[in-house]
């Protein structure tokens, strides 16, 4: 089809120009969630860990040396967090996604080489890898329950949509935001075409589309990307705070 031709080029010129992408080609190495063609194979998914705590859901992005880029394995264990906690027995009052600690990035993005890499090695490819980003969004904004992301460091491509899908966007001193998909010759995608016509300043989303220039947290609160601005060393006691007041005994 037209937009499969519009995806291989994109990933033909993601493999012929790895110096233009800088960020977008920091991905190191198959992902521990990779896909039927990718050196893991193992049903749980060491690059996403998740864990319930005193009404919290967390999800913790835990693939450092790749600038947790998003494969389309680890969007779909994200999605079966997300919609699990949909249900009113999980007993989950507010999601929170951040990445593990030490690194980097939030997410510099869908993981597009480990994508191609895949696709030829039998693997699931570009359809399933586009598949997997476009559903997680879906389900981050459907979902009931509120969502809070910790965009500290590099926060790109589906990195941003995992973020600004969500009901709460945290920035902090050290997040560097853009939506580069246009340097590859696509669109900037995972929802950002309806939330970037939206922001606070008009015609700043078509600037932020077209150029892919970086933004940095004061830009994204000024747009209204980024709801809040916490200092990167307060992430920590942060998360301890929302557990507390989304326990049982916080909440009644």
């Amino acid at each position: 089809t037209k937009l499969a031709g519009v995806r291989g080029a994109a990933l033909a010129m993601v493999e012929g120009e790895p110096k233009r992408l800088g960020v977008m080609l920091g991905h190191l190495g198959a992902s521990a969630c990779a896909g039927a063609g990718g050196a893991a194979q193992a049903d749980v998914c060491e690059d996403v860990v998740a864990d319930v705590a005193e009404g919290v859901g967390t999800i913790v992005l835990n693939r450092p040396k790749a600038l947790n880029a998003l494969s389309g394995r680890m969007c779909r264990e994200i999605e079966r967090h997300i919609r699990a906690w949909a249900s009113p027995s999980s007993g989950v009052r507010l999601a929170v996604v951040r990445a593990s600690a030490g690194g980097r990035a939030f997410s510099a993005g869908g993981d597009v080489k480990d994508c191609s890499l895949d696709g030829r090695a039998g693997g699931e490819g570009p359809d399933a890898q586009f598949r997997a980003e476009y559903e997680l969004m879906h389900w981050i904004r459907a979902s009931p329950v509120p969502q809070v992301a910790f965009m500290d460091g590099i926060t790109m491509g589906c990195g941003a949509g995992l973020a600004i899908n969500g009901s709460y966007r945290v920035a902090t001193e050290r997040t560097v935001f853009a939506m580069p998909e246009t340097s590859i010759g696509f669109f900037p995608d995972v929802g950002a075409n309806w939330w970037l016509p939206r922001v606070t300043q008009p015609g700043a989303g078509l600037y932020v589309a077209l150029t892919g220039n970086r933004l940095n947290a004061s830009d994204l609160v000024h747009l209204g990307l980024a709801t809040h601005f916490v200092a990167s060393a307060r992430l920590e006691a942060l998360e301890t705070s929302l557990r507390r007041v989304n326990s049982p005994q916080g909440a009644s």
